[in-house]
């Protein structure tokens, strides 16, 4: 007999009687794909242009993708949002960056509509738009989407891949990593990678974004492939309107007529506009930091230099006669550049592009909602999940202390008792040899090893390890605080040393603060890792009540030139 099926949420069209016998079954009908439905595969790679893919002519040996380019369609005329979260959204949601929230990486998002790093759930992922039609969704290697301060253990977790409509996912969270040790997440937890560099392992950078002129218009392009209409809500979320328009007509007709008639760009203030064939661009700070004399985020945009520039510092192209911008014609078309100019505001207006922020710098020194407010004690416990550099306690350049509770059996132990960072700067608390060891691991060029001149005592008792800063640091030169560290044992002075130099700003690439063990690169060349803690841990705490000794000026040159030479 056939199963009688029917659409979840409508009346139950079979019959129920007082038994079985007169009664007939009726069943909610699964969610199936189309019959016949096609794969839908984006392959992305971040950093990479015409000149890296065999296809297109480069030298560079790409065998794979030359096999699909040769089965497949080849565009050309391909413009990214200058950067790999703002690209990576539009490509995921058929929007805008700004509508996406996303005017810059998440590290440096700010108060604004269009660039608090949220991309709103009304904005829904293709993921989840598929989900809805019977696929399975599935995504590999960098994500970058989520703000940096939701990508703890804490969470939240609803705009992580498996919150954007991606079943399961495995990659890394952040701009980067390291591609030896790590920092992956297995759908919405911590793992560790399967085998040591040693044994041969390699993360070979999964998928990352690359966007183009067409980077919002692969979403609606796909859909209209599939013969799907963009839904009206997602998970009781109304939907707003797709921006991108699809440009699916070309894939048998390579002289369709573009539908896309007009597109601004925005990028730390450097604004452009295409409408139906012309350009027109401002660069900012100009067209190249060398001819401004002002490196990335250099030069702050006044009212007053605004105004200037929208006087004064547009270009104007007609890319139907050349297309390489080659000749301004802002002087002897100035009615045409006044409309493009008025039609940026216009489209700037319309996907919340304002505020302009020519920043690069001050940007990722803003403070930014934290699940918990900052406060001077923080306590870690032993078996939780490594806590990423951003929501971790924050200890370079102040004085700070840390004591954990511990239990040391009869026979002794070893182990980390807690560390932060990696290979590449960090600090590690152990215990090697029956002594107390600290080291501090100087951005990967140095180690400076503070050793306990006494035997770790047996039983409960509490290791402490004190820093005081003796110095001011100098970020500018990359060199953090120096300073003078201690080592205790229940209250009693065992051990000390000087510190001539410290981490500045950043705890290397990859490795959060763990506590009993530590993941990936070892920060202390004296052992190997996870060289786990063979007593038993009840609590770190740390206290930071001491002051912190700042230059906030350069350390948010630092912090900026670090992230964004990460992605």
């Amino acid at each position: 007999m056939a199963l009688n099926e029917y659409k979840p949420g409508t009346t139950f069209p079979g019959r129920m009687g007082r038994t079985i016998g007169e009664s007939d079954p009726a069943w909610p009908a699964p969610l199936r794909p189309k019959k016949g439905a096609p794969n839908v595969l984006f392959i992305v790679l971040d950093d990479t242009g015409f000149g890296q893919l065999g296809c297109y002519g480069s030298p560079i040996h790409t065998p794979n993708l030359d096999k699909l380019a040769k089965h497949g369609v080849l565009y050309a005329n391909m413009h990214t949002t200058a950067l790999c979260s703002p690209s990576r959204s539009c490509m995921l949601t058929g929007r805008n960056h700004h509508s996406n929230a996303m005017s810059c990486i998440t590290e440096g998002s700010e108060g604004y509509p269009g660039s608090n790093g949220m991309v709103p759930f009304e904005n829904g992922f293709l993921s989840e738009i598929l989900l809805q039609h019977g696929y399975n969704t599935y995504a590999v290697g960098k994500w970058h989407l989520t703000p940096a301060e939701q990508i703890s253990a804490a969470g939240p977790y609803d705009r992580w891949p498996l919150g954007r409509g991606f079943e399961r996912y495995y990659g890394f969270l952040g701009g980067d990593t390291s591609q030896y040790y790590p920092d992956l997440v297995y759908d919405n937890h911590q793992v560790e990678p399967p085998e040591k560099p040693e044994d041969g392992y390699h993360l070979t950078r999964g998928p990352g974004r690359q966007g183009h002129q067409l980077h919002r218009r692969l979403v609606p392009t796909v859909l209209e492939a599939l013969a799907i209409e963009a839904p009206t809500q997602i998970r009781g979320v109304t939907q707003s309107p797709i921006e991108g328009i699809s440009f699916a007509p070309t894939f048998a007709d390579p002289k369709a007529e573009d539908r896309h008639k007009t597109q601004y760009f925005e990028m730390f203030a450097h604004r452009a506009l295409y409408h139906d064939g012309w350009r027109a661009v401002c660069p900012f700070p100009g067209t190249s930091f060398k001819e401004a004399k002002a490196f990335f985020g250099q030069l702050p945009l006044t009212e007053e230099k605004l105004r200037e520039l929208d006087a004064k510092g547009w270009e104007l192209y007609n890319l139907k006669e050349d297309p390489t911008e080659t000749k301004n014609l802002a002087g002897t078309h100035r009615d045409k550049l006044i409309e493009m100019i008025a039609l940026w505001y216009v489209e700037a207006g319309k996907y919340n592009v304002l505020p302009l922020d020519s920043r690069g710098t001050a940007r990722f020194a803003d403070v930014r909602p934290q699940l918990t407010k900052e406060r001077q004690i923080y306590v870690y416990y032993p078996d939780t999940q490594v806590v990423p550099e951003n929501v971790a306690v924050k200890v370079l350049n102040r004085a700070h202390s840390f004591t954990a509770e511990v239990e040391i059996p009869k026979d002794g132990a070893e182990g980390v008792i807690f560390c932060h960072g990696s290979n590449a700067g960090g600090y590690s608390l152990f215990v090697k040899d029956g002594k107390l060891h600290y080291v501090h691991n100087y951005v990967g060029a140095q180690e400076f090893h503070v050793e306990s001149t006494q035997e770790v005592p047996k039983g409960k008792c509490k290791l402490r390890f004190e820093f005081e800063p003796t110095g001011k640091p100098d970020v500018a030169k990359g060199k953090g605080a120096p300073s003078r560290a201690e080592l205790y044992f229940n209250g009693k002075l065992v051990g000390k040393g000087d510190i001539s130099v410290t981490v500045p700003l950043l705890l290397g690439l990859g490795g959060g603060l763990s506590v009993g063990h530590n993941p990936g690169s070892a920060v202390a060349s004296i052992y190997e890792p996870p060289f786990a803690f063979t007593g038993r841990i009840f609590k770190v705490t740390a206290d930071v009540s001491g002051k912190m000794i700042q230059d906030t000026e350069a350390e948010a040159n630092a912090h900026a030139k670090a992230a964004m030479a990460r992605q």
